[in-house]
């Protein structure tokens, strides 16, 4: 028997043709069911409608707090693409600017190495 995920994504986004591709490329069966906004999509899955609900990272864990009962829900480490994602500054403090773009840059590949509080200890 093959089993098939039912995943709840926001329509014509990168993340619903990200979703396709990482199944794909897994070989594994999906079954995509797109909503045209987060509420929506939020709501289905939180009444079971789907299996899973997929968004940008940083959104899941805000989505996550919108179901009946967040903490019957977990957010799965896996990363199935990266998106160009990042903080945004006033314009006109190009000082701050660089300080901000370089913390965040620092911080997203730190995280991609697997580099933690935990790391220093261990030193």
């Amino acid at each position: 028997m093959r089993l098939c995920a039912a995943v709840c994504v926001l329509q014509g986004t990168t993340t619903e043709l990200n979703l396709a591709d990482y199944f794909r490329s897994n070989s594994m069966s999906l079954k995509t069911v797109t909503f045209a906004t987060s509420t929506e999509g939020v709501r289905a899955y939180d009444t079971g409608r789907c299996d899973a609900y997929t968004t940008d990272v940083s959104g899941l864990y805000a989505e996550r707090l919108r179901l009946t009962d967040p903490n019957a829900h977990i957010v799965l480490p896996e990363i199935i693409s990266k998106e160009p994602l990042a903080p945004a500054v006033r314009q006109g403090d190009d000082s701050w600017e660089d300080l901000v773009r370089w913390t965040h840059e620092a911080m997203v590949d730190a995280e991609e190495l697997g580099v933690t509080q935990q790391t220093r200890r261990d030193a």
